[in-house]
Parts: structure tokens; C-alpha cells; sequence
């Protein structure tokens, strides 16, 4: 493994001056250094970087001591940061509201991420930028919470009422989440019936809800995960979606650097009872070369996962988004096998990736032709790409 501190490479993959001085920031906040502004740099494309890895409170107070910092630049970082407090006091309002909501109505549900984290993992509810509020309850309180979050003004993206019998037993089975918006706050949320793809994967909701925590937010307990299994989620969360957001790799290495030696001991072995071990493997590595940061405690225990960590950085450093492209669908589905290590883990993504809602938007069949969606998927997809192409 090469080292984290090579001027303008990580690994083997060049990084440009942006990239170079975002990284470099964030080693110096991990290491308590300071860094100087470099003259090489465009600042409207590092404004553009820091915004949509989301690290705006977390490099503020560096970049606000960096020197030669151009004052055009600070300000606009500050504009960032102010948009995002007046982002995070929206959500974490709301949250108060579903809180009580909640309440009143006796059901069980989790904050994961978002305002709830910032405040367990940072001690301040701004210190972490989200963009929605997602929230886990059980299967069995699913219909209800849907009514009362529709009751409370929010819509969803598609009416399940539309789908027959056989659609909506597969989302339930197969997906894990439902978005939700409120057209007039302008907030989303992710209502998640599940963390993981399938039924048969773990962290089953039991292990979630197991241990659950409290966290303050204006006066209001609001219900999250517990620390370690927290922590273990942010892994899997971030491994799924190749990290294309280095926010949430923040997350996880300020949470492994401040865990003490049995919380390190018992992630490795939550870990490893849920079959995460290349998970945590990966997020353990890509903290270090990307951070700087020094978990030696996990590596006798560890493998280091060099195609994972590769495919990862080069998301991180190349590609910086999402894509749609069929062969990049392709790539990322044998990611994600090769991240699963059970057979069922390994069955609930190919079952997601063989149909979804998208493929019932693009071709219409009735009820008892279902089970066509299958060997219809390679021309659904092609039919996609035309249409986008027009």
C-alpha cells in the first residue's frame, strides 16, 4: 500500500489540484496541522468539490486559518456554511415534529444519519450537512406511517395504490426505503422499512433497534442507533454507494479514530457475526490513505480488500458521481458481489438489480405476467437508454 503522503497521488491514480488541496485539508484537520492555499487551484471548481462531498462545517474552521486564503473564497465558503445551518435547523425541526407524531401514535422507529448522527458522533447538530431525513420503523407499522407522514402533507414519488399485488410484494421483499417530500418546507424524507436489501440479510431491524440510544435536538429525544452499530452501518451504507461522497468516509473515520480499544473490539466482531468484514475492511483502508489516519488496531484483523479499496478510489478521485451507464451499472453490480460475502447477501442484490419500479414505469404488464419483468430486463434496459437518448 502506497503512502497517504504523496503530493499529488494516492495509490496509483494522479489527483488534480482541487482534489489535492480537499485532501490535504482533511488529513490537516485529522492531524491538528495547518496547511497553506495553493496558487494552482480554480477556486469555483474546489467550491464545487467541497459542496458536493459535503465537508463544509468540517473544513470551515481550517480553511477560515488557512493562509492566503483569498477573501472571495472564504466568503463563499461561508455563504455554504450559512446554508447549510439554515438546512440543518429545517430538518431538525421537522424531526421534532415527527418526533412527537411518533409518539402520540406509539411507533417505534430510529433517526439514522442526519441531524440525530451529527449530534451522537460530533456533539452539534451543524457539524454534519444532510439533505433529508431518513427514518427506519418496522414492516408491520409501515401502512401507518405512510398515512400519517401523507396526513402531515408529504407525497411520495409514486402511489403504491398503482402498483398490483405481485409489485408491491416485491418492493417490500426486495427494496428497503420509500422517498417522501413537502412541497411546501421543501424537506425529503427517506422512510426506510429496512437498512438492508432482502429480507434475509443482517442487520436484521431486531439488531437496529437493539441498543437504541437517545440523542438531545431542541429539547426533544429523538431515538437512533446505537454508537457501535452505528458506526458499523455507516460502513455499509458508504461501501454500497462506492463512497461517491467523501462525507460520509468522514464519518466513519472519526468514528473509528475516537472509538476506545473495546469499541473497536466489538465492531470487529459485529463485523464479523454479519458477515461485514470486507466492508469494514474497505472503510478501515480508504480512512487511512484518503485521511491519514491510523486504525492499526483493526489490521491484524483485517485483510486488506486491494479491488475494493481500488474501485472506491477511483469513484472518489475519478468519477465523483453516479452513473446510469450500462456498463457502469454492470461494474457496479459485480462491486457489490464481490462486497457481499453470504450466499443471501449475495441473492438480495441480483434480486434488486433483476427488476424494480423503473422497469414497470418503462413497459406496463398485467398482474399475471409478472414474472416476465425477468427475461425482459436486457431490452427493458435498452428501451431506457433510447428514450433517454431522444
Amino acid at each position: 500500500m502506497k503512502s497517504v503522503n504523496q503530493k499529488n497521488s494516492i495509490n496509483q491514480y494522479l489527483v488534480d489540484p482541487e482534489y489535492r488541496f480537499l485532501f490535504q485539508c482533511c488529513r490537516a484537520v485529522f492531524s491538528c496541522e495547518e496547511v497553506s492555499y495553493p496558487k494552482d487551484i480554480q477556486q469555483d471548481r474546489f467550491l464545487k468539490i467541497l459542496r458536493y462531498h459535503k465537508l463544509v462545517p468540517q473544513l470551515y474552521p481550517l480553511l477560515k486559518q488557512c493562509k492566503e486564503l483569498p477573501d472571495t473564497l472564504l466568503r463563499e465558503v461561508q455563504n455554504l456554511l450559512e446554508e447549510h445551518q439554515q438546512k440543518i435547523l429545517k430538518l431538525s425541526g421537522e424531526l421534532v415534529l415527527l418526533a412527537r407524531l411518533f409518539a402520540r401514535h406509539q411507533i417505534s422507529w430510529l433517526c439514522v444519519k442526519g441531524p440525530a448522527l451529527s449530534v451522537q458522533l460530533y456533539h452539534d447538530v451543524a457539524m454534519r450537512q444532510s439533505s433529508d431525513l431518513d427514518i427506519l420503523v418496522n414492516e408491520e407499522d409501515l401502512d401507518q406511517v405512510r398515512q400519517l407522514l401523507k396526513e402531515a402533507g408529504y407525497r411520495t414519488s409514486f402511489d403504491e395504490r398503482s402498483l398490483n399485488r405481485k409489485q408491491y410484494r416485491y418492493i417490500l421483499d426486495h427494496a428497503s426505503d420509500q422517498s417522501f417530500i413537502h412541497s411546501e418546507k421543501n424537506i425529503h424524507i427517506e422512510l426506510h422499512w429496512r437498512l438492508t436489501y432482502g429480507k434475509k440479510v443482517l442487520p436484521s431491524n431486531k439488531d437496529f433497534f437493539t441498543g437504541t440510544t437517545h440523542v438531545s435536538i431542541a429539547g426533544q429525544a429523538i431515538p437512533t442507533i446505537g454508537d457501535t452499530m452505528h458506526a458499523l452501518y455507516l460502513c455499509r451504507h458508504g461501501s454500497v454507494h462506492i463512497w461517491f461522497r467523501l462525507f460520509w468516509l468522514w464519518d466513519v473515520a472519526y468514528a473509528l479514530r475516537n472509538m476506545s480499544d473495546s469499541e473497536i473490539k466489538n465492531l470487529s466482531e459485529l463485523a464479523q457475526k454479519y458477515k461485514m468484514n470486507k466492508i469494514l475492511a474497505q472503510s478501515v483502508y480508504l480512512a487511512e490513505q484518503v485521511f491519514g489516519i491510523n486504525i492499526s488496531s483493526l489490521h491484524a484483523q483485517l485483510a486488506y480488500p486491494r479491488s475494493l479499496v481500488d474501485t472506491a478510489l477511483q469513484q472518489i478521485i475519478l468519477k465523483n458521481r453516479r452513473s446510469d451507464k450500462l456498463t457502469d451499472m454492470w461494474h457496479d453490480f459485480i462491486y457489490r458481489m464481490k462486497l457481499e460475502e453470504s450466499c443471501s447477501n449475495k441473492t438480495a442484490v441480483a434480486g434488486l438489480r433483476l427488476i424494480n419500479p423503473m422497469d414497470w414505469r418503462t413497459i406496463h404488464l398485467p398482474e399475471q405476467l409478472f414474472f416476465l419483468y425477468f427475461p425482459l430486463k436486457p431490452f427493458i434496459l435498452l428501451l431506457r437508454k433510447i428514450k433517454k437518448a431522444k
